[in-house]
């Protein structure tokens, strides 16, 4: 399955990246809503912990099986030249050669449920953003690209990724756990939907509810506790909080920040650097 490619009979499709580099987390989606004929730039971004969200609508787009084309902004796999007001990048990332996927295997192919998630999560980036009179410039930076894509978006999830860990250059993480999703867009899916992938640079590990263990999220006080459970292999407890700088509202019922906190079987990732997102 070409994973990168749009997926024409999609009610609605997401590509994002996300990286910090300095003083920046940046964050951007391109999204396309076939069902209402909408593509939306969506840049989400803290310039020294202050947050800022910035859309550009536009009916003024198109998909080929290579490239995704916003207004003036451009997509294809492994490249991004494009802008949203004062913000603009020029970017190239490899994919790490890994990638992980929710539903996995041929369950991919089927979408059975409201979305389809597909994550690079040891993505690196090189290249130039500006943000205002600020450029910032970037050389084979650790982050992580996605895609997704289905009926519609789920009704609740929650998302965390970490690059950066204190002392363990080589240690990622990446996890969705949709809490509420739909089977073929109508029956309520009675088990959480979920991943965790992570990885110490040498071991990685992969867990999927439910095809190889089961994965579990509820919130706590100022965040999210992740359990997941490999069938005959370890246990991960993740904690994750939203931290101290406000997160954005980037619609869609979405909140977000990327200076979240979080720790991973006792393993703290450098703070400032945490994706986190819920809907619902």
């Amino acid at each position: 399955m070409d994973l990168f490619g749009p997926r024409e009979r999609a009610g609605v499709e997401y590509w994002f990246w996300k990286f910090t580099i300095g003083d920046l987390a940046f964050l951007v989606d391109f999204i396309v809503r076939r069902s209402t004929g909408l593509a939306e730039i969506r840049v989400s971004q803290w310039l020294r912990g202050v947050g800022r969200v910035v859309h550009v609508e536009t009916r003024e787009w198109s998909t080929t099986p290579d490239r995704v084309q916003i207004g003036g902004s451009e997509l294809t796999a492994g490249r991004s030249l494009g802008s949203a007001e004062d913000i603009s990048w020029d970017l190239r990332w490899t994919d790490g050669d890994v990638s992980v996927a929710l539903p996995p295997g041929i369950l991919a192919r089927l979408q059975p449920f409201d979305t389809t998630v597909i994550a690079w999560p040891n993505a690196r980036f090189t290249g130039t953003v500006r943000v205002g009179s600020e450029q910032f410039q970037l050389d084979d930076l650790p982050g992580t690209f996605s895609h997704y894509w289905g009926r519609r978006l789920a009704d609740r999830w929650v998302w965390l990724s970490a690059t950066s860990f204190e002392g363990e250059p080589g240690r990622r993480f990446e996890a969705i756990v949709a809490i509420r999703s739909r089977l073929y867009g109508r029956l309520p899916y009675p088990i959480p939907l979920g991943f965790i992938w992570t990885t110490d640079g040498s071991h990685p590990d992969f867990v999927v509810s439910t095809v190889n263990g089961i994965v579990r999220s509820r919130a706590t006080d100022g965040g999210f506790s992740i359990t997941a459970q490999r069938l005959g292999g370890r246990r991960h407890h993740v904690t994750a909080t939203w931290g101290p700088t406000p997160p954005n509202d980037i619609g869609d019922g979405i909140t977000q920040t990327m200076h979240a906190s979080l720790t991973i079987d006792g393993k703290r990732a450098v703070d400032g650097t945490v994706g986190l997102e819920a809907r619902g």
